[in-house]
């Protein structure tokens, strides 16, 4: 079974193409598009959050933040063994 969490949302300002919302006492930005329609400052929106689970959906942002770090995967020492070698030898 999913595992939900509703969250409570006030639209605090309307922009040209997005709308900022007060969520848990912090501002987030949403595109207008993806809000239901009409939006007016003040009104409350529910936002019910749901824990998928896909693993497929997973791997892929493992693999983008393996990219973006310069990880290989898992078991793999961070940093350049050159580098740290360098930084060792160093007094």
């Amino acid at each position: 079974m999913p595992q939900q969490k509703v969250l409570r949302a006030v639209v605090e300002r309307l922009e040209k193409s997005a709308v900022v919302l007060e969520v848990g006492g912090r501002e987030v930005t949403f595109p207008r598009a993806s809000l239901p329609t009409p939006l007016t400052e003040g009104d409350t929106l529910a936002i019910t959050i749901t824990l998928d689970g896909d693993s497929a959906a997973r791997e892929e942002v493992a693999a983008s933040l393996d990219s973006a770090t310069g990880k290989a995967g898992p078991g793999r020492k961070r940093g350049n063994p050159r580098t740290a070698s360098a930084r060792t030898n160093r007094k």
